[in-house]
């Protein structure tokens, strides 16, 4: 697959994942069942304000610090890459192979089948 073609379908996983399950009609995604299938609630932090993690095909334990290093690392460790097309993708330079994309409400970072995901609702 083309690396084109695998952005464009990342972009497109991302942005069905933070559109249409982070803002279910009626409410924002605060529990697991809200992320779909698989998922797991993994606790929060706080970054400001609290953000609730999930997992789906990952532990919970690395899903809470992927999702801090993303929200709490200092810019030198995240790559971020602004494609023509499609929502800016993250990189953490600590999890490698892992993109993360961020909508309203919130975000996931994934590597394969692999998701950590985030709300801030």
């Amino acid at each position: 697959m083309k690396e084109r073609d695998r952005r464009s379908a990342l972009a497109a996983i991302a942005a069905m994942l933070i559109m249409g399950l982070v803002a279910p009609a009626g409410g924002s995604a605060t529990s697991a069942s809200d992320w779909g299938p698989g998922f797991k609630a993994c606790g929060s932090f706080h970054a400001g304000y609290k953000i609730q993690v999930f997992a789906k095909d990952v532990s919970c334990a690395k899903a809470r610090r992927i999702q801090k290093e993303y929200w709490l690392a200092p810019k030198s460790r995240l790559i971020v890459h602004v494609p023509s097309q499609g929502p800016e993708e993250i990189r953490l330079k600590r999890f490698p192979g892992w993109v993360c994309f961020s909508g309203t409400g919130g975000g996931t970072c994934m590597k394969g089948k692999k998701v950590a995901a985030y709300s801030d609702v």
